[in-house]
């Protein structure tokens, strides 16, 4: 049975966001958080102008339908003024790889879910995509159902890393770990962790791609074996996930523990057989008369204690180079051998026109 080009049920039309379109992003991204992670202004509006932001809107332009658009075969029916409904960002290199891009965030309204939209936008992407870019990948959390989404769209889960931690009941911030589509969350909870601290759990990331290029069989997958980016200040190690196990099942939590952080000494503590000095501060007294008017005395600002530098946890060179070569070696029987389908319900690839020939002129006869 052949895949289905996602044809939208509703009429969209998409293009590239302006500065105008942040505030709507902004809102939306808000509402979906705990699935889409946190970007900050100032990377969002990075993306924004670099144009690596698309937005759907419903109305206006009208959908395609076999090389047409709604607003064509309907020419008297009456569209409404477009207005936005979803929005995609993405890049066309990740991880300094040509080849290789990713889906940041993929957002759509919850009036507007479940009709294809997000399909094509991802369809729109892949279309977009440069020539030397023939694979895209994404970070979905483990325990949204917008996994179910990028499985029906023909991507394959490859590999899994832990995602950020949660202090208190609160999620950190996650950056483009947690992708989903709406919003919604499985009723599942969250795997446990091995970390020390009681309060902290984390999530578990699921990495998956897919060739977007029409009738390529041939265009190596691969993964990384380390992430180090991101608002989680901390290493990642990425395991591929074994042949037979399924994305849904439970996963390791591996957090590297922090190298070399010993606390600082505090003040009158001897350190290194010395008494540290204590800072003595000098208080002027002002004489005169009852009578007199005071003195003013210029107030002395504080100056606010500067907050510790959150420090990087890098993890151990040993494990990193371990996971490399596990990635490596799965990658070759992975790609050799192709051991899971890549197919999906719905076609998304990128179409490639097939070179027309002009037929020859036929001389007439004498």
């Amino acid at each position: 049975m052949s895949a289905i080009i996602p044809i939208p049920r509703c009429p969209i039309s998409i293009r590239r966001a302006v500065a105008g379109d942040y505030a709507f992003i902004d809102r939306l991204q808000d509402m979906h958080s705990k699935a889409l992670g946190f970007m900050r202004k100032a990377a969002l509006e990075g993306k924004i102008a670099a144009g690596e932001v698309l937005i759907a809107e419903e109305g206006g332009g009208g959908s395609e339908v076999g090389g047409e658009t709604l607003e064509s075969l309907l020419p008297t029916t009456h569209f409404p003024q477009p207005t936005p409904i979803g929005y995609c960002i993405s890049s066309n290199r990740y991880l300094k790889r040509d080849e290789l891009g990713i889906v940041y965030q993929m957002n759509v309204v919850p009036s507007a879910q479940r009709k294809l939209v997000a399909a094509k936008l991802l369809k729109t992407v892949f279309e977009r995509a440069p020539w030397g870019c023939k694979l895209f990948c994404c970070w979905c959390a483990q325990d949204l159902d917008a996994n179910y989404f990028w499985e029906s769209l023909g991507f394959i889960p490859l590999a899994f890393r832990t995602g950020g931690r949660t202090r208190g009941g609160r999620r950190s911030e996650v950056g483009s770990g947690g992708l989903g589509v709406g919003g919604r969350t499985s009723d599942s909870s969250l795997p446990t962790t091995h970390d020390p601290r009681p309060t902290s759990r984390a999530r578990v990331h699921i990495f998956w791609q897919r060739r977007i290029r029409e009738g390529d069989t041939t265009t190596p997958y691969w993964f990384p074996s380390k992430t180090d980016g991101g608002m989680m200040r901390e290493d990642r190690l990425v395991l591929p996930i074994p042949p037979g196990v399924h994305w849904k099942s439970e996963m390791p939590i591996l957090i590297p523990e922090a190298q070399n952080a010993l606390p600082e000494p505090a003040k009158n503590e001897r350190s290194a057989g010395t008494l540290r000095p204590i800072e003595m501060k000098s208080h002027r007294v002002l004489f005169g008369s009852p009578d007199s008017e005071p003195v003013p005395v210029p107030a002395v600002k504080k100056d606010k204690p500067a907050k510790p530098k959150r420090e990087k946890v890098k993890a151990d060179p040993a494990h990193v180079a371990a996971a490399r070569e596990l990635r490596d070696r799965y990658l070759e029987h992975y790609n050799r051998s192709n051991a899971l389908p890549a197919s999906g319900k719905y076609e998304v690839c990128k179409q490639i026109e097939a070179t027309r020939h002009k037929p020859e002129p036929v001389g007439l006869l004498n």
